[in-house]
């Protein structure tokens, strides 16, 4: 008897509602998975995005206001976990089919229920822009200076 244990995809789906938001409401924002356009938007509103491992970066614009970005990072489903635990506790074979499905349709990766974009309006300075392809950099540790 072969047991599937395709959780994610079953219990989550592979499309999920995010909420985007902006303060102040009202701006445009652009929504992009691997430079393609998933969709555009003005704030606030829910949009449904298909589940995958990419992440997925927000660009929004208002008059009046320096533009601003987030991201809004895949991560992987809690359910996935529940295929590892199945995989192990049957010797595999069935979680491993599991894994592979949900893996495929992307219902094992999860975003933020929720996107919010700080806008600074235009009499203020404009706040730093991060490269959202390059991580942060890491602050460097003070290291004491030992006698040789």
């Amino acid at each position: 008897m072969l047991i599937v244990g395709a959780c994610s995809s079953i219990v989550e789906g592979t499309y999920q509602e995010i909420m985007v938001t902006t303060d102040p409401p009202g701006a445009t924002c652009n929504l992009i998975k691997e430079g393609t356009p998933v969709t555009v938007v003005t704030t606030p509103k829910m949009v449904t995005v298909k589940r995958t491992k990419h992440d997925i970066d927000v660009f929004c614009e208002m008059d009046g206001y320096h533009d601003a970005q987030a991201v809004n990072v895949s991560g992987i489903q809690s359910t996935t976990a529940g295929n590892v635990a199945f995989a192990i506790g049957t010797l595999g074979i069935g979680a491993l089919v599991g894994c592979g499905v949900d893996s495929a349709t992307g219902a094992d990766n999860d975003y933020d229920s929720s996107v919010l974009v700080l806008m600074t309006p235009l009499s203020e300075p404009a706040p730093e822009v991060q490269d959202l392809n390059q991580p942060e950099p890491e602050e460097e540790s003070e290291t004491p200076d030992f006698p040789e």
